[in-house]
């Protein structure tokens, strides 16, 4: 289970894309969905590629920064 402390990051990075939609900051939105996307593999960590393998096809690319969650 992740630590409480990670919820509230979550929710801190579902505000600041609901304040770039509000805005319709189409830059600011692609760069936080990139963001919170990319901090979601981050925090799943090893159980992207153990626990969650199942919804991948073989040969998924890993981010450069996840390359230690490769199967």
């Amino acid at each position: 289970m992740w630590p409480l402390a990670i919820f509230g990051d979550i929710v801190a990075e579902h505000d600041v894309l609901l304040d770039a939609i509000a805005r319709n900051d189409t830059a600011a939105i692609r760069a936080q969905c990139s963001r919170h996307l990319y901090g979601g593999v981050t925090r799943l960590g090893e159980e992207l590629s153990t626990k969650y393998a199942d919804y991948f096809v073989s040969g998924t690319h890993w981010p450069d920064h996840a390359k230690e969650m490769q199967p």
